[in-house]
């Protein structure tokens, strides 16, 4: 009886270990589809600062091969990865619905995925600010 308890614990220990408890089949695929094409920035804040009159045509593009592009008309607004001279770069996503930027910027997705709008949120810190808080509401172009 002792052995057969034993195999049982070693049994269940084995079973549990064996699954990945961060990703689900087809998550990262969902997401890149949906995010494939090109969005324009209709909502901006900097922590509690209402930046979306930065935004006023900036278009963020995101191709399936993980690179984007940026159309920033007035060059006014901060690019995510706070580099205004660069319009480019690349995405990846991550198995917990959020994307990095130039393997840098986390950004998080909330309240869901949809074609329609995607809201995003991501930390960066600012020399003498601290860390500021950025909010976007992207819809499709």
């Amino acid at each position: 009886m002792r052995k057969q308890a034993v195999l049982l614990v070693v049994v269940l220990l084995s079973l549990t270990s064996c699954g990945d408890t961060n990703s689900r089949p087809g998550q990262t695929e969902t997401l890149t589809g949906t995010l494939t094409g090109k969005w324009q920035v209709v909502a901006a804040r900097a922590g509690d600062e209402d930046i979306t009159d930065l935004y006023q045509g900036y278009v963020i593009e995101f191709t399936r091969d993980g690179g984007y592009t940026i159309v920033n008309p007035t060059g006014s607004a901060p690019n995510p990865n706070r580099n205004n001279e660069s319009d480019f770069g690349f995405w990846t996503t991550n198995t917990d619905n959020s994307i990095t930027l130039d393997q840098a910027i986390l950004m998080q997705i909330l309240g869901g995925l949809s074609r329609e709008r995607i809201q995003f949120q991501w930390d960066v810190t600012v020399l003498g600010k601290g860390t500021v808080t950025y909010h976007w509401d992207i819809v499709p172009l």
